[in-house]
């Protein structure tokens, strides 16, 4: 992961450096400390350029007879107008921009805003969601290198430690995020039903409580309409429960369920060959309910929380639920099947149904 430092202002003198400009070229402090330094580079190449300050544009430069390696100058418009989650996409925009050069370290002189920690912070996170890469099966390249990852973002502010207590609980909540995406990313030959559980289970280190029912605990509870789903698939289904009590013992539990068809063809209703790739994210609800709990649990939120997601993989086998069929989902009441490919439905029925009668949210 990103190496990000919040530290007491200063202007340092190698790597890659950022200083912001305001709307019409009104260039900040560090900026103008800058400009002197590498001999009015700033304001010569202002003259050659159709940089005007405003959010977001970026300027780069490269400063001849010093140690700097590139000098952005970013816009940042009417600083005292920027909000928050403004900070957040400059900060994505400007990794994008930068990933494309071969640097490791990024120094930025933040100097200018309404709330200098909050931007830092937030600036910071963005960044940091921006870098997230799924890039675990690329094989290297034999032939040229590949560039630099960036690795270390260095944020020089005033009052660096009050950008870092707010920085922690946003890194936690891109941690999250980070989990849910891996999540959907992965292939589905190496996430179905009982290996998503398993990785689930891995968060059990951040305090969750989880429990993991197999087919004969479903089968036992009755949960009929869930495993007609995965029926025809070789990949056995599985319910897992996350809960995370951070608030009164007496309180009850806010609940989120979510649908984790791990992969879906449609069943005998099968779906056509074109994009059916993508439906290796038809368990994008579970992942997203995975990666908020645990969220919630690296922040020790206050409150009563559980998750519950319904793994299943939706195949065309010679044991596949059939349009015809009818089910008798958990909660007793019958369900006609139509078309097979509308199993999500299915699958939340019997989810949806054991959360209510189990955690009474």
């Amino acid at each position: 992961m990103m190496n990000i430092k919040f530290i007491a202002k200063e202007y340092p003198r190698t790597g890659c450096i950022i200083v912001t400009s305001a709307e019409e070229n009104k260039l900040s402090p560090a900026a103008q400390h800058y400009n002197t330094l590498c001999d009015n580079i700033i304001s010569k190449s202002l003259k050659n350029s159709d940089f005007s300050g405003k959010q977001g544009q970026i300027l780069i430069m490269t400063p001849s007879q010093t140690d700097i390696t590139c000098l952005i100058l970013l816009g940042n418009g009417n600083p005292l107008e920027i909000s928050s989650q403004d900070w957040v996409n400059i900060g994505g925009d400007t990794f994008s921009f930068l990933d494309k050069l071969t640097i490791s370290e990024v120094n930025f002189i933040l100097d200018e805003a309404k709330n200098k920690a909050n931007a830092a912070a937030h600036f910071s996170e963005g960044f940091l969601l921006r870098s997230y890469k799924f890039d675990k099966y690329k094989t290297a390249k034999k032939n040229g290198s590949a560039a630099i990852n960036i690795e270390n973002l260095n944020i020089y502010i005033e009052h660096p430690n009050n950008a870092k207590d707010i920085f922690l609980p946003l890194s936690q909540r891109v941690d999250g995020v980070n989990i849910t995406r891996d999540l959907v990313s992965e292939v589905p030959n190496v996430l179905y039903p009982e290996s998503m559980a398993n990785q689930i289970k891995a968060l059990k280190s951040t305090g969750l409580k989880i429990e993991i029912l197999c087919r004969k605990d479903l089968e036992k509870l009755g949960m009929r309409a869930l495993l007609a789903v995965g029926q025809g698939s070789s990949k056995e289904e599985r319910v897992v429960t996350m809960q995370w009590n951070g608030g009164n013992k007496d309180e009850k539990p806010l609940a989120f369920v979510g649908k984790g068809v791990t992969f879906d063809t449609g069943g005998i209703s099968l779906k056509p060959g074109a994009n059916m790739h993508e439906m290796k994210s038809d368990m994008g609800g579970a992942a997203v309910v995975t990666g908020l709990l645990a969220t919630l649990a690296k922040r020790k939120a206050k409150i009563n929380v559980v998750g519950v997601v319904g793994l299943v993989e939706n195949m065309p086998g010679s044991n596949a639920y059939r349009p015809g069929d009818v089910i008798t989902a958990m909660s007793g009441k019958t369900i006609e099947i139509l078309n097979t490919d509308a199993e999500g439905r299915v699958v939340l029925a019997d989810a949806l149904w054991y959360t209510q009668e189990k955690f009474k949210p």
